[in-house]
């Protein structure tokens, strides 16, 4: 900016995300200012802070995207490293408490094994694929040294990469095993898309798309067995395909699908309709859903259209366009994508998955815009 002409093209194709959450920003702005202009039933605390459960509003939203832009700022690859493993570290702990809790029966340090630290499995869920998905980037494409030693002619190893990625498979098994306690289906769903992405991600890093889709079918095979032997595992999948087939026939019972969630996304999307431009507000349908859902729940269940809602179809466009642009930005630039940056999309990618099927809190909603701050890579040059 202060050694050149500043070029505003420039700095939109080099912080296309950053300028697109401001964006979706002010329209929440602009669709709190109609609801308070139609008379809101929130009081002041609530609109800035959230309510007491959601404890979502103007300040939290600001706080989210905040922490989307610091984390855009952090460029040196130790210490996205070194972040990395701390919240890697604090995962394995709680999983740990929670395999211990599963054997015992018990509860250890408040960390149950069923939810963790948090108010229900579902929530639980999400942060438990967010794992899943770091450490599995991690296992495929991690490199931490270049160093390698040579056992005999024309064969050398790497053991600084081997004994980490033990230590990744080590907990990632461990991650797997607490992933099925909390049986969210959400988070089963999220595992799924992540894997996919991982691996096609992985194999145009390497230029050998044909070996990574021979690859994503072979996974699909296992994936598939697994399904079919794991009772766990494959009752909520077979009682989704149920209720998808209860939905396209048009059945009067769909309205229950997906614990009612059906009910709720029809609802939601009704009162979309009425208002789509600007939309309720901040928590602007809550007492219309608590109303006439089936069971009393005041929130979507799905992020996306909860956001489109509230705040209007300009404002989840630009919400799910700075999504994106964070990985156009990581698909330019996946010849150097490291493998922290690499776990930090996967995560928020994860995240993302379940929002279809969860509601944004004030305790797992930040490790989206997190992770997804540090995946982000300049697609040119251009700095400020």
């Amino acid at each position: 900016i202060f050694n050149g002409e500043f070029k505003i093209r420039k700095f939109w194709k080099s912080h296309r995300a950053v300028c697109l959450f401001v964006l979706f920003y002010v329209f929440i702005i602009i669709s709190t200012l109609f609801q308070l202009a139609r008379g809101t039933v929130l009081t002041s605390k609530e609109i800035f802070f959230g309510t007491d459960l959601r404890l979502e509003g103007i300040f939290t939203y600001l706080i989210y995207i905040l922490l989307f832009f610091m984390g855009t700022q952090i460029k040196s690859p130790m210490l996205k490293r070194i972040l990395l493993y701390v919240f890697l570290g604090m995962g394995f702990y709680i999983c740990f408490m929670c395999f211990l809790g599963n054997i015992n029966n018990a509860v250890y340090a408040g960390i149950y094994p069923d939810r963790g630290t948090f108010l229900n499995t579902n929530h639980f869920g999400y942060y438990i694929a967010i794992l899943f998905a770091c450490l599995l980037a991690l296992i495929i494409s991690d490199n931490i040294s270049g160093k390698k030693v040579e056992i005999m002619p024309n064969f050398s190893v790497n053991y600084n990469n081997i004994i980490m990625k033990a230590v990744y498979v080590i907990a990632f098994i461990l991650v797997v095993y607490v992933l099925i306690l909390p049986d969210a289906l959400g988070a089963y769903l999220a595992c799924a898309g992540v894997t996919v992405f991982l691996i096609l991600a992985y194999s145009l890093m390497k230029d050998k798309l044909k070996i990574g889709l021979i690859i994503l079918g072979a996974v699909f095979v296992v994936g598939v067995i697994v399904i079919i032997l794991v009772p766990k595992i494959n009752e909520p999948i077979y009682g989704l395909f149920g209720e998808i087939k209860l939905i396209l026939q048009n059945d009067p019972n769909a309205k229950y699908a997906g614990t009612s969630r059906w009910d709720l996304w029809t609802l939601t999307w009704q009162k979309i309709w009425e208002k789509p431009v600007f939309g309720w507000g901040i928590e602007g349908i809550t007492d219309y859903l608590g109303k006439h859902a089936l069971n009393g729940t005041v929130r979507t269940h799905n992020e996306y259209l909860q956001y489109w809602a509230f705040f209007g179809t300009p404002a989840i466009i630009v919400y799910v366009w700075g999504i994106v642009s964070v990985y156009i930005n990581g698909f330019k630039n996946r010849k150097t994508l490291s493998g922290p940056t690499l776990a930090f999309l996967a995560g928020a990618l994860a995240y993302a998955f379940n929002a279809f099927v969860g509601v944004s809190l004030l305790y797992s909603a930040p490790y989206f815009y997190i992770l997804l701050g540090l995946g982000f890579t300049e697609s040119s040059k251009f700095k400020v």
